[in-house]
């Protein structure tokens, strides 16, 4: 029989917060090349405070998303789990 664990909170931000780190920095990437090709005349304090609020946002809806798959996956365990017959 397999055992399936429940990922604790700390992992699911673990998980979270490494995405959306890489993601900050792919942002800021994206941010200093592409503003300049729009026209876009955005200072690089401007880029930062931008990128921070996007990370901010990026990483409450990272882990807010993982906790309820999370959640989706105990529950369908349970189920299975209560189905079974020995």
């Amino acid at each position: 029989m397999v055992e399936h664990r429940k990922q604790s909170r700390l992992m699911s931000f673990v998980e979270a917060a490494t995405n959306v780190v890489v993601g900050f920095a792919f942002a800021l990437v994206t941010q200093f090349t592409v503003f300049p090709m729009l026209g876009l005349a955005v200072s690089v304090t401007n880029n930062l405070i931008l990128g921070c609020i996007c990370t901010t946002v990026s990483m409450v809806r990272s882990f807010t998303l993982r906790r309820v798959f999370e959640a989706l996956r105990v529950r369908s365990l349970a189920a299975q789990a209560g189905g079974e017959r020995p």
